[in-house]
């Protein structure tokens, strides 16, 4: 395991505090003490932030904001995700067309990461560039709607519940999911008739059938056109549609979120064919596309 550098956190730290309030600017005293970081050494980092052009000294105070470095450093970034710069184009056009909040997620790893975002807060940080949260059931199944049978096992077995009737509720999510060809988010997916396709499949031990037979049939579902909605109250606050890469793998996805109450039934229909537009023009530019 690696030695943490506990200069590096404290830096990181005072970076995070004015990421959070961009707009305003910090005395180093306090500074140190919101993050109780000793005075003196409160002054060195900031002193070595500086010099790095990370953060911007202002003579009045003194006082600290965000340094002018840190876009060059963004924009570089930017460009280590293919397809980024055309979603990013794309969620402000949404955004603005819609009249809804928007953002694009990329899937690092074992987490998923806000790469930009419009219409949120701080009311709601999770909704904010720079957010990460952990992938594990039953959290963003649109990554795993079309992953491999190893990816999709590993996001079950990171849940904190496990069980046969756990496993059964993640896989008709993601195979819902797969159906409609988006998300609407966790626990307001809306419901397909799979309840006799899984007391077939589910007595099975082999978990690859029980799988691959979701699969095919959601596909299956999907490609008729034939997901029909219990009745027309169904709402949800998200809507979250796939970007693929190369390999048919989810890679990001852009979700739109209602900013007051929640879509109903025939905005999150009308709403997703938008959303699914914009996301298979991103998928195109890097070689993706729906598979």
């Amino acid at each position: 395991m690696a030695t943490p550098v506990p200069a590096l956190e404290r830096a990181a730290r005072i970076l995070e505090l004015m990421r959070a309030d961009p707009q305003r600017r910090f005395r180093a005293a306090e500074i140190s003490s919101l993050l109780r970081i000793h005075r003196s050494s409160c002054f060195a980092l900031l002193a070595a932030l500086v010099s790095n052009g990370l953060v911007d000294r202002h003579d009045d105070g003194p006082e600290y904001s965000l340094g002018a470095g840190l876009i060059t450093l963004g924009t570089a970034a930017a460009a280590s995700h293919p397809g980024f710069e055309l979603a990013r184009r794309q969620m402000f056009a949404l955004a603005n067309a819609l009249d809804v909040g928007c953002l694009v997620v990329r899937r690092v790893g074992i987490e998923a990461v806000v790469l930009d975002s419009i219409g949120a807060t701080a009311t709601d940080p999770s909704l904010l560039a720079g957010s990460r949260s952990a992938l594990d059931a039953p959290r963003s199944p649109i990554f795993f709607a079309w992953a491999s049978e190893a990816d999709l096992r590993a996001w079950i077995e990171r849940s904190n519940e496990q069980g046969s009737e756990d496993e059964e509720r993640y896989l008709r999510t993601v195979a819902a999911v797969r159906a409609r060809g988006y998300s609407v988010g966790g626990n307001a997916e809306l419901q397909l008739d799979l309840e006799q396709l899984l007391h077939l499949v589910t007595s099975s031990s082999r978990s690859f059938e029980r799988i691959s037979t979701l699969r095919a049939f959601a596909d299956l579902v999907r490609r008729a056109g034939t997901v029909e909605e219990n009745g027309k109250n169904n709402t949800s606050r998200f809507i979250i549609a796939p970007i693929f890469d190369r390999d048919s793998q989810v890679v990001m996805a852009m979700t739109l979120f209602a900013m007051f109450g929640e879509f109903d039934q025939d905005s999150i229909a009308s709403h997703a064919e938008h959303l699914l537009e914009a996301t298979d023009r991103v998928s195109r530019s890097i070689g993706g596309a729906f598979p």
